[in-house]
């Protein structure tokens, strides 16, 4: 039974959520710290379940076999779940250095290091930088989306955003005929 289809949705919507409030809070800075707790829960949730997602794929080969598009469609999701784990991470010591964890966990960092760090990570050009990968991580999960459905439904079936993706990141041999 392939699970795959099942798992892999809802941390893409998940992730959608967390990229859109990225923006959001980018040019709305009254909520700004209104998102933080929705973009928090959008992205580790979204990141874990990729993770479940990139695994569950694996078996669904067993299914589908190797082939181009297959092996493009995988290589694309683990770059857009490694994105989004650098979010997650960045989030992640930003909320160590807010709630004082940093200097319980790791006491080897000076009062100096952690008060750098936070304003490097609260800086503009951190915030900029962050809505701008949220924004490539949708465009990657896009094309891994538009790759997956040319998968299931196969190529050329009509579906513009699938017959795009298929043409520019695998070419014409695509190895899957559905």
């Amino acid at each position: 039974m392939n699970i795959h289809p099942i798992i892999v949705h809802f941390p893409i919507a998940l992730l959608m959520v967390y990229a859109w409030c990225e923006l959001v809070s980018l040019f709305s800075p009254s909520l700004k710290d209104k998102l933080t707790t929705t973009k928090l829960i959008c992205l580790w949730i979204g990141v874990i379940g990729s993770f479940l997602a990139l695994q569950s794929g694996e078996f669904a080969q067993e299914s589908f076999g190797r082939s181009n598009l297959i092996h493009t469609h995988e290589e694309r999701a683990e770059k857009s779940h490694a994105l989004f784990l650098i979010l997650a991470i960045v989030y992640l010591i930003e909320q160590a250095l807010k709630y004082n964890w940093m200097s319980k966990y790791f006491s080897f960092l000076t009062l100096e290091y952690r008060t750098t760090l936070t304003k490097i990570l609260s800086s503009s050009r951190v915030q900029w930088s962050k809505a701008i990968l949220a924004c490539l991580g949708v465009i990657i999960l896009t094309i891994v989306w538009a790759l997956g459905g040319a998968i299931v439904r196969g190529v050329g079936t009509g579906d513009p955003i699938s017959d795009w993706a298929v043409k520019t990141f695998v070419g014409s041999s695509t190895g899957v005929n559905r």
